[in-house]
């Protein structure tokens, strides 16, 4: 286990954190678009 197979490790890590946080961000946004969208129509605001 050499510093190199570390570092290495560390990136894919950071790469897999960020696909995640990136996922979760975008998931949340189009949730939460949704759900407003759908309340719009609900209150009709929008036919």
């Amino acid at each position: 286990m050499n510093a190199s197979w570390f570092a290495t490790h560390v990136d894919l890590l950071l790469y897999i954190y960020g696909g995640i946080a990136i996922a979760l961000v975008i998931w949340t946004l189009w949730r939460a678009r949704k759900r407003k969208r759908a309340a719009r129509k609900r209150d009709g605001i929008e036919p």
